[in-house]
């Protein structure tokens, strides 16, 4: 039924959420290739929807993907660097940093500079611990040294020094915490102006266990359990609705010509 098939411009256009599942470990090859199709399809449709209504604001378009790493690949970086100029927004999550990092690619300098937000739930990885700390930013320590003479004199020294603002120690004790996680905010503004540096964070968990099982359990809902006005399905194929937004730039576009035509005559 190619009216029931999912066309992006359409879903862009009538602000419609799209769930893919994929479960790469029983189909990897597959599950990779698809989710990539639907990203491009995507990013397509956010800047072809841009470049025929440039007068129309952008309509902003969310995408998070889970376990990222699985389907990132070099030819990612022209999706993080260019998305956000067309309106797409992303939130990617993914085990490690350490797995943007294969022998083909490495993902991770772009991911850091085209992501303003951040957040570790847990680093165990040594070279992530050691960049993490790095980039947390120094800190003056003082340090107190007693000594004493057999005379009994003692005497106490103190002394200045520079130390990373989070310590290996810090990183893992907040790693190991099941409430603790280390967000990382570039830019901020409003209530997250931190000069650009990580900061710790403790959080609640935003449901409870019954109702995060009770979720669990439950299928997917299916188009015959919503009335008719909620559900939305074209009469129309993917195709159909291209070939129709197609003519009608076309004819715009010669209804410019035309117009420019007259008034240079």
């Amino acid at each position: 039924h190619p009216e029931q098939a999912i066309h992006m411009p359409s879903a862009i256009e009538r602000r419609q959420a799209v769930y893919f599942w994929l479960p790469a470990a029983v189909e990897s090859v597959s599950a990779r290739e698809v989710a990539k199709l639907a990203l491009y399809s995507m990013l397509s449709a956010c800047i072809d929807r841009q470049r025929s209504n440039p007068a129309e604001p952008v309509r902003q378009v969310y995408l998070v993907i889970d376990e990222f790493q699985r389907i990132a690949a070099e030819n990612f970086k022209v999706i993080l660097e260019q998305a956000r100029s067309f309106g797409l927004s992303m939130t990617l999550a993914n085990q490690s940093v350490t797995d943007l990092h294969t022998p083909s690619f490495d993902l991770r300098p772009t991911v850091r500079t085209n992501t303003r937000i951040k957040r570790y739930f847990s680093v165990t990885d040594p070279r992530e611990v050691r960049e993490l700390s790095d980039i947390s930013g120094l800190e003056v320590m003082y340090m107190s040294t007693h000594t004493s003479s057999s005379s009994g004199h003692s005497a106490e020294s103190v002394r200045d020094m520079l130390k990373p603002r989070f310590t290996t120690n810090d990183i893992l004790a907040a790693s190991d915490h099941p409430l603790d996680s280390i967000l990382h905010v570039s830019r901020g503004s409003g209530y997250t102006q931190f000069a650009g540096l990580p900061i710790m964070v403790r959080s609640g968990w935003p449901l409870s266990q019954e109702d995060y099982t009770k979720l669990q359990r439950q299928p997917w809902p299916e188009v015959s359990q919503f009335p008719e006005e909620v559900v939305v399905v074209s009469d129309k194929s993917p195709a159909d609705i291209d070939r129709e937004r197609d003519r009608e730039m076309g004819e715009k576009a010669l209804a410019m010509m035309q117009a420019l035509l007259a008034s240079k005559a």
